[in-house]
């Protein structure tokens, strides 16, 4: 994972499910990931906790230095073209 992150904010989204809280370790994960910002809790079942959630990421995802970067022309082209693909994976 870090090596295609390039040190992007890491966050960790809790799924409360049947009202099970289980801790994490931060601590641990802050030693293996430098990039850790923060650890969140949801119960997508109600949606609770969501919009705090969708503001973290709205955040961590606008203060990425290469968002406004304009790009090449060809990776349109590469889009349209996977867009279009009726598949939902990639053979490699």
């Amino acid at each position: 994972m870090e090596l295609l992150s390039d040190n992007s904010p890491l966050l960790i989204i809790k799924n409360e499910k049947q009202d099970r809280q289980r801790e994490i370790n931060e601590r641990q994960l802050r030693g293996e990931f430098t990039n850790l910002e923060k650890t969140l809790a949801t119960k997508l079942a109600t949606n609770r906790g969501l919009p705090d959630i969708l503001r973290n990421i709205e955040h961590y995802i606008s203060s990425l230095p290469h968002i406004g970067t304009a790009l090449p022309k060809t990776w349109v082209r590469v889009r349209e073209t996977l867009e279009s693909d009726p598949r939902n994976y990639i053979n490699f």
